[in-house]
């Protein structure tokens, strides 16, 4: 935790398994095991990983800092309780 937000530091899934929905299904079940004592989940991504990227985009995160000189964006998802429920 950073703060009141999940930090990742990425999700790794083995190529051959891309595709199946398994990082959207890590990204929810984090948003269900923490909701209630977080209000957000921020990781990593490198510019170049087009798929995480889009990935991430769906499941509602967004670029809240860029480091241009790395090559890599810094996204986060805003986490309301309610969500917790579902």
């Amino acid at each position: 935790l950073r703060g009141e937000a999940l930090h990742l530091h990425g999700i790794v899934i083995l190529l051959e398994f891309g595709g199946r929905g398994i990082g959207a299904q890590i990204l929810r079940k984090l948003v269900g095991e923490y909701a209630s004592r977080i209000t957000a989940i921020e990781l990593g991504v490198k510019d170049e990983n087009i798929r995480a990227r889009q990935l991430y985009e769906r499941e509602g995160f967004q670029p809240v800092r860029i480091l241009e000189d790395i090559g890599f964006t810094i996204t986060q998802r805003k986490v309301r309780v309610e969500e917790s429920c579902r």
